[in-house]
């Protein structure tokens, strides 16, 4: 199926989607952090939008969107074991001096790097830090990520 032509699926900050079917998910990243999760045996897939590292109980946060997102793959069939991961955002978009303090999108790629690692999920891709956010598009069919660097100030 030609991408063009795949149903869309828009995220905004604190969504994720799990999908069986082929579709196109695309996202606009500053400081958050978007990571996909395919599995190339049964073709399924999952991509969040999360804005802050760690919290409550709401999707907003790195590690519940992913636990939600793991737990529906799973209960539809995906193969854990098999999942490939990327990950993207992570930007410090308003850089100034932090005094030695991390920004948000630090620790955001760190959460999600610790939750990889946890759920023994292999990073196969990503593209995070810096000063510019991204736009993406995540063929879930394929597992493909089309990442767009934004222009600057």
């Amino acid at each position: 199926m030609q991408h063009e032509l795949m149903p869309v699926v828009y995220l905004k900050p604190g969504e994720y989607h799990v999908t069986k079917e082929p579709c196109r998910i695309e996202t606009v990243l500053g400081s958050c952090v978007s990571v996909t999760l395919y599995c190339p045996i049964t073709r399924q897939a999952a991509m969040n939008h999360a804005m802050l590292p760690v919290g409550d109980d709401s999707d907003r946060f790195v590690t519940v969107s992913l636990d939600n997102m793991l737990r529906r793959l799973s209960a539809s069939g995906a193969l854990i074991h098999q999942l490939e991961a990327k990950m993207f955002g992570g930007a410090n978009s308003f850089y100034r001096n932090t005094g030695g303090f991390r920004h948000v999108g630090e620790l955001n790629v760190d959460a999600s790097l610790r939750w990889l690692e946890k759920n023994k999920i292999r990073l196969h891709n990503s593209d995070t830090g810096g000063r510019v956010g991204r736009k993406l598009v995540f063929l879930s069919n394929v597992g493909m990520v089309y990442v767009k660097r934004l222009q600057g100030r």
